[in-house]
Formats: structure tokens, sequence, C-alpha cells
């Protein structure tokens, strides 16, 4: 049997479960959980993918720092200088106790974009309806 798609709710959405859909070429309709849409919902900052580092609103880069394993998940550490959080406008509402900014991704970050986009398709909505009905009908 070859299995090419897969429904399930937000709580099989994770790391591992992506990752093994990718893995193994198998189409996933699991919405993500809040949070994990996409890179685009850090306001003012943008992601930028050739050099693999966010910029903020002042043109500061937070590049790549390390990787750190949280539970059952791997993280992209990225994160500013305290240089250069020191003088900015927007420290005391962006940069962190320590004087520097931080993001950290998912390393299945692009899986969960593109999980979120494909849940927002027409196959993503009728595949979200067959699940509701057949796996998570209402109990009395």
């Amino acid at each position: 049997m070859e299995i090419e798609d897969v429904l399930a709710d937000t709580g099989y959405s994770g790391e591992a479960a992506l990752l093994f859909l990718a893995g193994n070429h198998i189409k996933g309709f699991i919405p993500n959980r809040p949070g994990c849409q996409s890179r685009e919902s850090r306001q003012g900052f943008s992601y930028d993918g050739e050099q693999d580092r966010y910029v903020c609103p002042e043109g500061k880069y937070l590049t790549f720092h390390n990787f750190k394993a949280e539970n059952d998940n791997t993280h992209k550490i990225y994160r500013t200088s305290v240089k250069d959080c020191r003088d900015c406008p927007l420290k005391s509402t962006c940069a962190n106790l320590q004087g520097f900014k931080v993001f950290k991704d998912s390393v299945a970050k692009d899986l969960y974009i593109e999980m979120h986009e494909r849940m927002q398709t027409r196959q993503g909505s009728k595949a979200r309806k067959v699940r509701q009905s057949t796996v998570e009908p209402v109990l009395t």
C-alpha cells in the first residue's frame, strides 16, 4: 500500500511529522500550530534567504548564530550583536534584557510555510472538511 496524502489535526503538526512526510514524499494536510505560519509574521523584519539572515527595521542583521535543541525540535538561532542594538531607537521595544534581538526558527520552517500555504488552497479546505467530518465528529 502506498500512501500519497495524510489528513490530520493540529495536534499532529510538528517538526518530526513534517520532516517524515517530506522525506517520504507524502502530501500532508495538517494545520500548523499558531506561530508557525511564515517568516513574514515578524512585523518590521524581513528575511534574506540568500544570506540566511533577518534584517531589522533599522537595517541591522540578525545572522545565524547556532542550532539549539528544545524538546523534540531543533531551532536555528538568529541574533544581532549588543553593539548593533546599543544606540537603536527601537531598543526598548525590540531587544531582550541582554541588549540584543533574537529569533528562533524551526529547522523545518520552510515545511511549515509550505503546509500553511497548502492548507489555504481549495484542496486543503476540502481535506480539512473531510478530516473534521470523519475523524472528529462531536461525541455526546
